[in-house]
């Protein structure tokens, strides 16, 4: 019998975008929850099936026109507390998480996820840098009402705005290499408006999963199609890398 490949697969489609000549790796997970069902005079355990659900991961390369790859040179933009970092950074880890709260009925056999919250963190490693020291450093060992990072990066177009929490910030020395600065960053939503501030709208992935409408994505991967939300999100790229993200989805409705 003939064993199938990554060449095999034939189709990874999103909405209304064909991603499959930038997915690098994809998952599909199928789930089942039980209820015990054993009586008290049986020997061995009785389950019945009570809900189900799919999971589709995807991690993705991204593209400019001509299909040439995203890199750390198409990032544009990227600010801190308002100080151009490019220069020093060396990787940027973004990650989102969307709450779901299961909704689904009595009469419903697959599970009905709504979105519900969203949250946000993201982790830099840079070079030490003395001319932008002053903004981390104050924030870092400053007044707790000092904690706000406004953060800014344009990559490939989009831009993404936003104000996170100082949570760690660390200041790493080893002998025969460069100082670091790890500083890490959580999500803190304005009470109204949006968050992010940008981008806006759903034209592209990573702005649908930034805005998280509630509104389920068609979803077809290499046979298996449904209504999915976003779950997780994020991306990544360090100096002399290829941008990549990775998304999670979680079915609304059933699955086929």
């Amino acid at each position: 019998m003939a064993r199938l490949t990554g060449i095999d697969v034939s189709v990874f489609n999103v909405g209304e975008a064909d991603l499959l000549a930038d997915l690098k790796s994809a998952e599909v997970i199928s789930t089942t929850n039980f209820m015990n069902a054993t009586p008290v005079v049986s020997a061995g355990a009785i389950r019945e099936p009570v809900k189900q659900n799919v999971a589709i991961k995807g991690a993705l390369l991204s593209s400019k026109s001509g299909g040439i790859r995203v890199t750390h040179l198409d990032v544009s933009a990227l600010l801190l507390a308002g100080s151009d970092f490019r220069p020093v950074v060396r990787e940027v880890l973004f990650e989102g998480t969307i709450q779901h709260e299961e909704t689904s009925g009595i009469s419903d056999e697959w599970a009905w996820p709504v979105a519900v919250q969203k949250d946000y963190r993201a982790k830099f490693l840079m070079a030490v840098d003395t001319e932008s020291s002053a903004v981390l450093v104050g924030k870092a060992f400053g007044a707790l009402s000092e904690k706000t990072v406004p953060i800014s990066m344009a990559i490939n177009g989009i831009t993404i705005n936003l104000t996170l929490l100082l949570a760690k910030f660390e200041h790493k020395m080893t002998a025969g290499q460069v100082q670091t600065w790890e500083v890490s960053l959580i999500g803190s939503a304005p009470v109204f408006g949006a968050y992010p501030a940008s981008p806006t709208g759903s034209a592209t992935l990573l702005a649908y999963s930034l805005n998280s409408t509630g509104v389920p994505l068609a979803i077809e991967a290499n046979g298996y199609s449904g209504d999915f939300l976003v779950k997780a999100f994020g991306f990544r790229f360090s100096s002399g890398s290829a941008v990549e993200s990775w998304y999670d989805f979680a079915s609304q409705g059933a699955v086929s």
